[in-house]
């Protein structure tokens, strides 16, 4: 049985991609509304007793939260101007950080001879263990367990490596300017997570004369940003399809 083009595989990554961010974008943009609405339907509560909400307990049980109706207006404000586009971005970046490390997953498998090339490029130097093979019933299988391998090491790699790595298995070579912003993106998801979404002179060094703020302050995010990020990925991602299928439609796999 054949094997499927790289070319149609990409395809289907690419277009897969776009569809779940086009998806989180529509969601955002019908949520902040409503979001808006709570808060006004809060904010015009003169009363200021308790509000009492079901919440998770224990394991098995229920329990009950308070709040009076101003806290939950608040609550409301928060999600619709800064944690709503927090929580998805952090979505989004992971989304694609999966399709770049399915893409190389596409190549690896297409492609085995591809996994001589070290993260820098030239033949690779990394010793893998004899389980591999020992647990593998077929040398696809013992590719695959590699190839997992590889990825898994790439991911935590730093970003040119990883864009050098990415260029040397595909032959795609994506826009410095595209992908730097990327870059700027990844490390605003991590002072999210890691930093309570304050600048920190980490990030300063990660996103270089992409940063967005100064240290100690509060990095910012909008609607607007959201949806250049969004833009920046499903460029990258088109780039990527469009380079592979000029170099490959041709090649018979």
């Amino acid at each position: 049985m054949a094997k499927v083009k790289i070319t149609k595989r990409v395809y289907g990554l690419n277009k897969s991609l776009f569809r779940e961010l086009n998806d989180i974008h529509i969601y955002l943009s019908h949520t902040l509304p409503l979001l808006d609405r709570m808060a006004e339907k809060y904010r015009s509560i003169k009363s200021s007793s308790d509000k009492r909400f079901i919440v998770p307990s224990r394991i098995g049980k229920k329990g009950i939260a308070k709040r009076t109706p101003e806290e939950v207006a608040s609550l409301f404000e928060k999600f619709a101007q800064r944690e709503l586009h927090a929580n998805l971005l952090l979505v989004c970046v992971s989304r694609f950080e999966s399709f770049l490390n399915d893409v190389l997953r596409a190549f690896l498998s297409e492609y085995p001879g591809k996994l001589s090339v070290g993260l820098k490029g030239g033949e690779s130097e990394r010793q893998f263990p004899v389980s591999f093979i020992i647990n593998s019933t077929t040398l696809a299988e013992a590719q695959s367990a590699v190839a997992e391998s590889r990825l898994q090491s790439v991911f935590y790699a730093e970003p040119k490596d990883y864009l050098s790595y990415f260029e040397s298995i595909t032959g795609v070579v994506i826009p410095e300017t595209l992908f730097l912003s990327f870059v700027e993106t990844k490390a605003t998801r991590d002072l999210i997570i890691h930093n309570s979404g304050k600048v920190n002179d980490l990030y300063l060094r990660k996103s270089g004369k992409s940063a967005r703020g100064k240290p100690g302050t509060i990095i910012p995010l909008n609607e607007d940003y959201f949806g250049n990020c969004i833009s920046v990925m499903k460029s990258i991602s088109d780039e990527i399809d469009k380079q592979v299928s000029a170099k490959y439609e041709k090649v018979a796999t």
